[in-house]
């Protein structure tokens, strides 16, 4: 599994911009849910139309962290590109 941590300073609306901005990536979100292994966390399932690969998103608002997992059987082509893209825009982002 590879994991890409996310700097923000801040987790204010840091949920809607997440989803907002997959969404202008043309991601889908197949699943929200919390992570069990980090309570309180709120955790994506993201797909790009049919094509193969997941990237899951986890903001984790009582630590201030907020990361990027790719599954090893849930890699695709997009995946690492779309990862990159959102870090990006999630680290200029302020609240």
């Amino acid at each position: 599994m590879t994991n890409i941590e996310v700097n923000i300073s801040s987790t204010n609306k840091l949920e809607k911009t997440i989803e907002d901005r997959s969404q202008a990536l043309g991601l889908s979100i197949t699943m929200k849910t919390t992570a069990a292994k980090f309570p309180g966390s709120i955790h994506w399932h993201l797909k790009k139309g049919r094509e193969r690969g997941t990237l899951e998103i986890t903001l984790w608002p009582s630590q201030k962290r907020c990361w990027f997992s790719m599954q090893d059987g849930r890699k695709g082509d997009w995946v690492m590109d779309a990862a990159r893209q959102l870090k990006e825009q999630l680290e200029a982002w302020r609240a």
